[in-house]
This record gives structure tokens, C-alpha cells and sequence, in this order.
């Protein structure tokens, strides 16, 4: 319980977009991302620092990427225009995040699981050799990361989306190991010859990583279902095979 005359912390919770839709909770901040024109966002990841440009194969990261540059307050989150996390049946609310991050470090998705080991899956799904890379690319920039590494490339459990709800100084941490990353895997593989699916690499390299960030610093976290404006529980959708859901 807040005590008297305590300050309230800022928190902002993005909604990512691309197009028109229709909002389920009244107190998100809607960035629109890749140039889209879309009359209630109050955002564009176009302005001010940013990696706009590369939303076709980033996704939602150039909105993790305007937040982490731009926003300035407390506590932030990250959500998909049609995927919110949930929360009693609704859009999970500022004040319950807030309480539930006094105790925990992060907001995730729940965990979901594969019988192959996420490096077998993405293989299947994607372009094994992206992993390979960011292996290189750990193990030069961020050595100590790469027991880690090994470990979620092993196992057979995920929190997916990037989606999050945590303190913008984690989020600034975070950002500052990962980008660095995706921006070497840039340099080290042709994304130009993939169709627009598999051409969206960076979005799916990071939802590995994330995992990777969370086992290293050994951070405390809530999972919660995700629901979409489709009225249904992803997790019936995703666990058919993860490697083909993805957000746009």
C-alpha cells in the first residue's frame, strides 16, 4: 500500500503499432514504428534517436531502441498492439505492475516450451547459422555471457515477444549489452536475400537474448499470460510451433 504523501513513480507502457487498431487499455503510450501513419499514436519511432529505418528486419526493437534513447521516465514497458499482458482478465494496470515490480525485476510473458532445444528450434524455423554468429559475437564483446548463451541455446524454454515491464535503468543496461550485438550481426550476414519472414532476424535473435540477459544477471521475474485483441490466449497459438509467430 502507498503510504501517504508518497510519490507515485512515473511509469510509461508502449504499445507497439503499425496500423490502425483497436486499443484495449486507456493508459498506454501507442508508438508507431516504420513510418506508419496512425491517427492516436502518440509516438513515432522516427523522431528524435532512433533506428527507424530498420524496422522490416528489427520489428518492435526500433521501439525498444526509441525508449531506450528517448524515455525518461521510471518504470517502462512494452507491449504489441493486438498481445497486452494480463492480468485478472484485463490489461494488466500501471498500479498492479508497480506493485509487482517492488518485489521483481522484470515483467515477462510465460515461459513457453519446445521439445527441441531453442537452438534446434530456430534452426528449423529460421537461419541456424544467426546463432552461430551471435555466439562469435558474444564470446569476443561479452565473454563472460557466453555460459549463459550456451545454456538457453540448450534449453528448451522461452519468454518471448520482447515484451517487458521493468525500471528503465534496467532497460538502459539491457539495451547497451544488446544492441551492440545485433548491430556486429549486421556486419556479418546478408539479410538482404531472406523473404520479409526470415528478413526480421533481429527480432527473432533478441527474443534469445533476452533470455540470455535474464540468466546471466540472474534477475527475479513475474511471467503473466499474454492475451491478444483476438480474445484468445497466444499460448493455444504458440505452442504449435513458436519459430512462426511473430507480431506484424
Amino acid at each position: 500500500m502507498q503510504r501517504e504523501g508518497e510519490k507515485t513513480p512515473s511509469m510509461d507502457l508502449f504499445v507497439v503499432a503499425h496500423k490502425e487498431f483497436e486499443m484495449w487499455a486507456d493508459d498506454r503510450v501507442v508508438i508507431s514504428v516504420g513510418g506508419a501513419e496512425i491517427s492516436f499514436a502518440q509516438v513515432k519511432d522516427s523522431v528524435a534517436d532512433n533506428i527507424s529505418e530498420k524496422n522490416g528486419s528489427y520489428c518492435e526493437l526500433t521501439a525498444l531502441y526509441w525508449i531506450w534513447k528517448n524515455c525518461r521516465s521510471e518504470y517502462v514497458g512494452l507491449e504489441h498492439y493486438r498481445r497486452y499482458f494480463l492480468m485478472h482478465n484485463q490489461p494488466i494496470s500501471k498500479r498492479q505492475a508497480l506493485k509487482i515490480l517492488k518485489k521483481r525485476d522484470l515483467i515477462v510473458s510465460d515461459k513457453y516450451y519446445t521439445k527441441p532445444t531453442l537452438y534446434e528450434q530456430y534452426d528449423k524455423a529460421h537461419v541456424g547459422s544467426d546463432l552461430d554468429c551471435i555466439r562469435e559475437i558474444v564470446r569476443e564483446k561479452y565473454p563472460d555471457y557466453l555460459p549463459s548463451l550456451e545454456a538457453v541455446y540448450q534449453s528448451h524454454g522461452a519468454y518471448y515477444f520482447n515484451m517487458f515491464i521493468a525500471r528503465k535503468t534496467l532497460l538502459d543496461d539491457y539495451c547497451s549489452w544488446l544492441f551492440p550485438i545485433l548491430f556486429e550481426l549486421e556486419t556479418k550476414i546478408d539479410n538482404s536475400a531472406r523473404n520479409s519472414y526470415q528478413a526480421r532476424t533481429f527480432g527473432f535473435v533478441a527474443e534469445r537474448l533476452f533470455n540470455v540477459y535474464i540468466l546471466k544477471n540472474k534477475l527475479k521475474v513475474k511471467s503473466m499470460g499474454v492475451y491478444g485483441s483476438y480474445r484468445g490466449p497466444i499460448v493455444r497459438r504458440i505452442h504449435n510451433f513458436i519459430g512462426r509467430i511473430r507480431y506484424h
